[in-house]
């Protein structure tokens, strides 16, 4: 637990003593939602969902912005485990008296906090636009259980990245491959059923579409397909990249 509390708190002071924190995961989010979510809603209206139904796009939207937040903030937290280990400095903080794995589960929990506090601000702002959906408060909770676990998987699969790529170059291109290709070619921003057939086959095995359509699922009541397949490959792929970052953490930074 020692280690659990000073890994926290040392992630905490870092990120919390620059305003950087704040732009990044206060400021940037409820941008994206402006630019893309208002925008799109007044230049599209409405996302039809089947010929009953349809779904304003700003309430459609949050739930892809509240998962790119995610990645985000997951993103954010593996670029100073990369640039530590670029300086040297975890190599000093894996020679101190404290389990490895503790050192990493105390940066997951202050992620975790973040990605908590970035998911009651978008929906605050999107319900004071569009009001709350009308869903039960079952749906709210597996919502936000939901959420945990992706923002679990992205800061455990972004931890690991970090850790065995090995130079400045190996990280941008990840960086760069997560923020477009499989940012675009998910369910984030439009529906899979608009999609050109290509792209509906790499969205179909890409996790942000698992973790967008199981969303909007639970927190708007969109049906999607396969529901307990993609719950539990989330579950699944959960596991195993904690599992990855957990061995090579303690196999120690090359």
């Amino acid at each position: 637990m020692v280690g659990i509390k000073a890994s926290f708190y040392r992630e905490m002071k870092i990120r919390l003593s620059s305003r950087r924190v704040l732009i990044e995961n206060i400021v940037n989010p409820l941008f994206i939602l402006v630019i893309f979510g208002l925008t799109f809603s007044r230049t599209i209206g409405k996302i039809v969902i089947d010929d009953n139904v349809s779904i304003n796009y700003l309430t459609y939207f949050v739930i892809g912005a509240i998962n790119i937040s995610l990645v985000s903030n997951a993103m954010v937290a593996a670029t100073k485990i990369f640039i530590d280990k670029y300086m040297g400095l975890y190599e000093e903080m894996l020679s101190y008296p404290v389990k490895r794995e503790e050192i990493i589960l105390g940066k997951y929990l202050f992620n975790l906090f973040l990605s908590i506090v970035q998911i009651f601000v978008m929906l605050f702002f999107v319900i004071i636009i569009d009001g709350i959906p009308e869903v039960s408060f079952v749906s709210i909770l597996l919502f936000f259980v939901l959420k945990m676990i992706a923002s679990t998987f992205l800061f455990y699969f972004f931890t690991y990245m970090s850790v065995i790529i090995k130079n400045q170059d190996g990280f941008n291109t990840m960086y760069f491959l997560v923020m477009t290709p499989v940012i675009y070619t998910s369910t984030i921003y439009y529906p899979i059923a608009q999609m050109p057939f290509l792209m509906k086959v790499i969205s179909a095995i890409n996790p942000l579409t698992w973790l967008t359509d199981l969303g909007r699922y639970y927190y708007l009541g969109i049906e999607t397909d396969f529901i307990f397949v993609k719950y539990a490959l989330v579950i699944f792929v959960t596991i195993i990249t904690y599992l990855l970052s957990i061995k090579k953490y303690k196999g120690g930074l090359e």
